[in-house]
């Protein structure tokens, strides 16, 4: 039903998506990326992929207002892809030991924008101690008041779910886990990110950030499907 009332609105007002000359061609681009970010476990964004990411982004098919930025991305959303920011990806480890094997599983994501909450939940598998947990955190997401396509993201609590500790630590786990998610779980609690929405439609949103060590990172997320659970309930 949102997706509906999101494609007529835009329709009606011309404020998120491109002219009519381009949607045939905006549409063919946006279906070879989802061909190629089936869903699942987030994956590194390069390649064909990014090519395509940078040509949905030429397009401008952006929120002209900031109501309609909290129409397109309120709502459930999968990470499909990730691409670090050139200082973030430089960055040196920690940590002088080899990084556990952590293989995460899928990553979602919940913005209601109404009420200026977000939540997200990666599962994942170290492969080590045979172990699934889960990564949770709760975030306050609202609009930018200087640019109606900016979000300010702030992480308010993670909790981080294991059946037992591993054998790796905590703290190595983390980083390990952190290498393969996107910047909304990367920012420290307490400090606001600028998320920029560089395109959106009814099913897909490229955002990229705009704060310090993260600015120029990348995130491809896709509408989850309905009857969806939400990514997690207290």
């Amino acid at each position: 039903m949102r997706a509906a009332l999101l494609v007529v609105a835009t329709c009606s007002t011309g404020a998120l998506l491109p002219t009519p000359a381009t949607t045939t061609d905006r549409l063919a681009v946006r279906s070879e990326l989802l061909r190629l970010l089936p869903s699942g476990a987030p994956r590194p964004l390069a390649g064909r992929a990014a090519d395509l990411v940078a040509e949905l982004e030429l397009l401008e098919a952006v929120p002209a207002t900031p109501s309609f930025l909290a129409l397109g991305v309120s709502g459930q959303w999968e990470l499909r892809a990730v691409q670090a920011s050139l200082e973030h990806a430089e960055a040196p480890s920690a940590s002088s030991a080899l990084p556990p094997a952590v293989e995460v599983l899928e990553v979602r994501q919940e913005l209601d924008m109404p009420t200026e909450k977000a939540r997200g939940l990666v599962r994942f598998r170290l492969a080590d101690d045979a172990l699934v947990g889960s990564l949770e955190l709760d975030a306050i997401a609202a609009l930018n008041a200087e640019r109606c396509d900016t979000l300010n993201y702030v992480t308010t609590s993670r909790q981080l779910s294991l059946p037992r500790t591993p054998s790796c630590g905590v703290a190595a786990l983390m980083e390990a886990l952190h290498a393969g998610l996107s910047h909304d779980f990367l920012g420290d609690e307490g400090v606001r990110l600028g998320l920029q929405t560089t395109y959106v439609d009814e099913a897909l949103r490229i955002t990229r950030c705009t704060t310090r060590a993260l600015a120029g990172s990348c995130a491809v997320h896709v509408r989850a499907s309905q009857g969806t659970q939400t990514p997690h309930a207290r």
